[in-house]
């Protein structure tokens, strides 16, 4: 609910939150101005994953994803699937320090960890971020093909690596 009241206030003209369907009521009453879309979450149906996310010109994706297989099943089913960069953040990031293969399918992507999930996606102790964020999250962007939003205190705004293609 949170990244869907985010997006209309910056000005989205439509958001869509895909959620399980045990969440519909709760995110129609927060966000009633926003479109849901609903899935099982013991088992994501590919078609309902696969069309909105072809109807996504943005993604957001990570928070209160959760961490078990259906979880990286449907990270990775969207993260394969997207058409445009993706925000992802909190639990998708966890995924990914867990399952590394889903790191070719995040390239151009923009991430945005705090220091713990940091340590868990470099192997870098929190103890060492803190002291050299900019390395850090400056050699990850750079090896990963993608940006950095850290949610670490006292960091830049964010590191990029490469061209700006978005214009």
């Amino acid at each position: 609910a949170f990244a869907a009241r985010s997006a209309l206030r910056m000005g989205a003209g439509l958001v869509e939150v895909l959620t399980p369907r045990e969440n519909l009521q709760i995110i129609q009453t927060l966000v009633p101005e926003a479109i849901v879309s609903v899935y099982d979450w013991a088992s994501p149906e590919e078609a309902v994953i696969d069309k909105a996310v072809a109807r996504a010109d943005a993604i957001v994706i990570g928070r209160g994803l959760g961490i078990s297989k259906a979880s990286h099943d449907l990270l990775l089913r969207v993260l394969k699937s997207k058409r445009s960069a993706a925000v992802i953040d909190a639990d998708a990031l966890n995924l990914i320090s867990r399952s590394p293969s889903l790191w070719k399918y995040v390239k151009g992507d923009v991430i945005t960890p705090h220091a713990a999930e940091t340590s868990r996606l470099t192997g870098a102790t929190v103890e060492d971020i803190k002291r050299d964020v900019n390395g850090i999250c400056h050699k990850l962007a750079e090896e990963r093909e993608l940006m950095i939003a850290p949610s670490i205190a006292y960091s830049p705004a964010s590191f990029a690596v490469g061209d700006n293609k978005s214009g």
